[in-house]
């Protein structure tokens, strides 16, 4: 019979489930990578990879797979990929028995970097493997976090300048609108002013019938 896992085994494990998902795209399930499964955030905040992207991305437009958000871009390629999720991805890939020592120069977000040279040190002075692993789940279920919170950020960032663009173009539409708007008044009013004419002409024509037949 398995024994009641302690509370470091429990959060150990769960920082491990959720590393694991945070690896893994939402849409198909698949772990991400560098090639066809890249990271990409949408506006709204939600990371998809490339493949998934491209499969919904359809007349212009992406619908996301999480919060249904309407996207417009031309390509998957307009979507920036999350730096940040795959710099946990090379961290994750590091393996602490074999990497000598761990630096912290190629790994975002500060936090991550900080807690991996920190681990680095610790090898060096004699830690067991187990508690360095403890070390690094707790340190990737922050990083997960915060790359969610990042990730959000960067959507709402791109959100706040698509807004930005929709109100410039809507603003041309409104000064070109305004002009057609002037130009067809100057034409109604040069066409009551025939019409006009043309009533008074009726006029003086019938009453000069109307004298011819007296």
């Amino acid at each position: 019979m398995r024994s009641a896992d302690t509370p470091e085994e429990s959060s150990s494990e769960m920082g491990s489930q959720g590393s694991n998902a945070l690896m893994e795209c939402e849409g198909c399930n698949n772990a991400f990578d560098q090639e066809e499964r890249q990271p990409r955030i949408l506006p709204c905040g939600h990371t998809f990879c490339t493949s998934c992207i491209g499969a919904i991305l359809k007349d212009c437009k992406v619908f996301c797979l999480s919060c249904h958000v309407e996207h417009h871009a031309e390509s998957v390629e307009q979507f920036p990929p999350n730096c940040d999720l795959e710099s946990i991805m090379r961290a994750s890939m590091m393996d602490v028995d074999t990497t000598p020592p761990l630096t912290a120069t190629s790994v975002n977000p500060p936090a991550l970097a900080a807690g991996i040279a920190e681990l680095g040190q610790g090898q060096q002075q004699g830690l067991s493997k187990e508690l360095v692993e403890k070390k690094m789940e707790k340190m990737k279920a922050i990083a997960n976090v915060q790359v969610r919170v990042q990730a959000t950020l960067n959507g709402l960032d791109q959100y706040a300048m698509q807004i930005a663009k929709m109100k410039d173009e809507h603003m041309k539409l409104m000064t070109l609108l305004e002009g057609l708007s002037t130009f067809h008044q100057e034409r109604i009013q040069l066409l009551e002013e025939d019409d006009a004419r043309l009533t008074e002409l009726q006029a003086y024509l019938e009453d000069l019938r109307n004298n011819l037949n007296e």
